[in-house]
């Protein structure tokens, strides 16, 4: 059996990836099950202190692992353990992906590039399949667009729209710096997907999505300028921009009625029965763990007792509070409410590390992967879901692994 592991450990880690793929967007399950078997094909008779030790002396990756230590430091201040374990068990990959990744064989450009455009190509396909059901019961779907409701996705159509944008971005990633033995169909045709990414975004009128979107590439754009001083592409870029949600805004009914049903829902931030609706509920949520945060600055109420928590607040806001109580809404708040200035400060260390260490914000996937995230965290708590977390992971460890590709490379060629 070993040995047939060994023979078919790149097949294995192919298959394996793709199922983690297709399930961040359709099977928590299926995303648990690759996860694990990543873990015991990669970490299966390893030199575990030789590994351990290689491990310690690379913070992009080590750092990463800190994100699960500050919640398991918040159970110290957690009387709900079963709250904890829920939420120590949703963090469980940082402590375990980057070390599978680390010991992954370093990707070159074309194998990393092949996991973009295979992320990219699932999401078209996925995309298609969402439209199509979309169109099939057109009128009734986009009337309920216009009283708050969304294109109905195969997960959380704030995410899905997420993963979307990135797939765009990094497309066009992909298509302005291309592989060199690259065939002018397959440009084409990723050019051809990027397009219709794009659109059927803008079709979905997630504002989330939307958002990540127009960031990713104003700062693709100005990464262009500033590094390769390509201002025809960022010319280009900033053009449609401006261009696209007007004629988004005029075209598509969608984007419309999704656009009308925010401005009314803004007029209802300040009554009671804003507490039922989208925009409206996230600013209490928001307040809510402000409120919390004020109560416990240094540690949090305990990531464990944080719903409860939250719960008590919403019965002093409200005559009867919502039959559904929101964490807040804002990854920086949640954690500053759970778990403290403390806990934020381990937070944006386990965070940051990767970006900053050795600069690897140069890379310009990770780069906006960074943007998109942390774009993300100031209307969701992201990393309070499982398929968040992977997405994130996912991305950020293939980039950091094609870097170790690099420097290896420019390592040998100064020898």
């Amino acid at each position: 059996m070993n040995d047939l592991l060994t023979k078919n450990k790149e097949r294995l880690t192919t298959l394996l990836l793709w199922l983690y793929i297709i399930g961040l967007v359709y099977s928590p399950f299926l995303l648990s099950i690759s996860m694990l078997a990543l873990f015991v094909i990669f970490l299966w008779r390893i030199n575990w202190r030789d590994s351990v030790k290689r491990f310690s002396k690379a913070p992009s990756y080590f750092a990463i692992c800190i994100i699960f230590l500050g919640v398991f430091i918040s159970g110290i201040n957690s009387s709900n353990t079963q709250e904890w374990l829920h939420h120590l068990q949703l963090k469980l990959p940082f402590l375990v992906l980057p070390f599978v990744f680390f010991n992954m064989p370093k990707l070159n450009k074309e194998k990393y590039y092949y996991w973009l455009r295979a992320f990219t190509a699932f999401m078209f396909v996925s995309g298609v399949i969402v439209m199509w059901q979309y169109f099939a019961n057109y009128e009734v779907i986009t009337q309920k667009i216009g009283e708050g409701q969304s294109i109905p996705t195969p997960c959380s159509h704030i995410r899905y729209s997420l993963f979307m944008a990135f797939a765009a971005i990094s497309c066009s990633i992909t298509i302005i710096s291309p592989l060199r033995q690259q065939t002018n169909i397959l440009k084409y045709t990723f050019i051809g997907i990027n397009i219709l990414l794009i659109l059927i975004l803008h079709i979905l009128s997630v504002r989330s999505g939307l958002a990540v979107l127009y960031i990713g590439y104003f700062i693709l754009s100005f990464w262009y300028v500033f590094a390769q001083r390509r201002w025809n592409i960022a010319i280009v870029a900033f053009g449609l921009m401006i261009l696209l949600p007007v004629l988004a805004y005029n075209f598509v009914p969608s984007f419309y009625n999704k656009v009308a049903y925010s401005k009314w829902d803004f007029t209802k931030i300040n009554v009671e029965e804003g507490k039922i609706y989208s925009d409206s509920g996230r600013l209490y949520s928001l307040k809510a763990g402000l409120t919390l945060f004020k109560s416990s600055p240094i540690l949090g109420t305990g990531i464990g007792d944080l719903k409860e928590a939250c719960a008590n607040v919403y019965d002093t806001m409200f005559e009867e509070p919502p039959y559904v109580i929101k964490y807040p809404h804002n990854q920086f708040i949640f954690t500053l409410s759970g778990m403290g200035i403390i806990g934020l400060i381990i937070f944006l260390i386990g965070l940051l590390t990767s970006f900053f260490k050795n600069k690897n914000y140069r890379q310009p996937v990770l780069f906006i992967l960074y943007a998109i995230i942390i774009s993300s965290f100031l209307v969701e708590n992201t990393f309070e879901r499982a398929n968040g977390i992977a997405f994130f992971l996912l991305f950020l460890l293939l980039t950091l692994n094609h870097i170790d590709f690099r420097t290896e490379v420019q390592r040998q060629l100064k020898h």
